[in-house]
């Protein structure tokens, strides 16, 4: 199983990662810690990453996803992983999705299948959609109830 936690910093992402992580027993990874390992464990990606870091600058989406890459191809992850913290932007999100595929297409005889997490990832985001919306309109009608009632506001 892939999970794929989605939120802005200081959502509560690791705090969930960390209860999942417990439940499933599979390995919670957050793209700065992967960094970070790569980087200590002196692979030829992790250098890259270092020298990058050193002059200041951020690490291309490219880079990220080959270290994301390397780390799920690892033995522990064969299982499932949990992923922390990317994608950010539709962009990374739709490169993550070729990488993962690539990835499915490797490990099918390990019992990982993405297209069923995709399926299902689709679906949850298009449940959440709505029920955003849903919440943003019964927002907006109570606004409206409280202002026309605060302020005796009419309608034209």
């Amino acid at each position: 199983m892939i999970i794929v936690l989605l939120g802005p910093p200081g959502s509560g992402k690791g705090t969930q990662a960390t209860f999942i992580q417990k439940k499933l027993n599979i390995p919670h990874l957050s793209t700065g810690d992967i960094l970070r390992k790569s980087i200590n464990d002196g692979t030829q990606l992790g250098n890259t990453v270092e020298k990058i870091m050193a002059n200041g600058e951020l690490v291309s989406d490219k880079i990220i996803l080959n270290v994301i890459k390397e780390r799920v191809m690892q033995d522990d992850c064969k299982s499932g992983f949990i992923l922390d913290g990317y994608p950010r932007n539709v962009k990374q999100a739709e490169s993550l999705n070729l990488v993962l595929k690539e990835i499915n297409n490797k490990a099918k005889k390990s019992g990982i299948h993405l297209d069923k997490i995709e399926k299902q990832l689709k679906t949850t985001a298009t449940h959440a959609e709505k029920k955003i919306v849903r919440q943003a309109n019964a927002t907006k009608k109570m606004i409206t109830k409280t202002i026309e009632s605060t302020f005796s506001v009419k309608k034209k």
